[in-house]
């Protein structure tokens, strides 16, 4: 009897569907900037992103000091939503100290189309500084879920 109760209880926890994380690697190169970013969301209710990190190398001229290189975290991360295939984010950092005027803003957008293969997405890249006109950059990137 006992082992008949073991083998039911297996049964219904082996039926019961896995708290898995959704894993976007989403990178992009071109004249603008350079950018990889790594994150992921558990399955849970409320999806919070569990791991975040990135890289953002800014390549045009007119970038403020202090913002040409970016190591991303979760503390950047303000706005962020994935469902069904669809991935938005928003990043965004001020500088310190001398650097406090300045400021950087990441969206990022993704949508797969199908249910296999890379997704498609762009980016919108915005540098700001006390007293002058913000920058901005546009560009494609390319997401893989995992």
């Amino acid at each position: 009897m006992l082992r008949l109760s073991l083998l039911a209880a297996l049964a219904i926890l082996s039926a019961m569907p896995a708290n898995a994380a959704e894993r976007f690697n989403c990178a992009a190169d071109d004249a603008n900037a350079k950018l990889s970013l790594d994150l992921a969301f558990d399955d849970k209710g409320t999806r919070p992103v569990t791991h975040f990190r990135g890289a953002l190398i800014a390549k045009q001229q007119g970038v403020p000091a202090g913002f040409h290189q970016l190591m991303l975290d979760s503390s950047q991360l303000i706005h962020y939503w994935s469902y069904e295939g669809e991935l938005r984010l928003e990043m965004f950092g001020k500088g310190e100290g001398n650097d406090s005027g300045k400021s950087f803003d990441l969206i990022v957008a993704a949508d797969r189309k199908a249910q296999t293969g890379p997704i498609a997405g762009s980016y919108l890249l915005t540098f700001s500084a006390d007293g002058a006109k913000p920058l901005q950059f546009k560009g494609s990137l390319g997401c893989i879920a995992k």
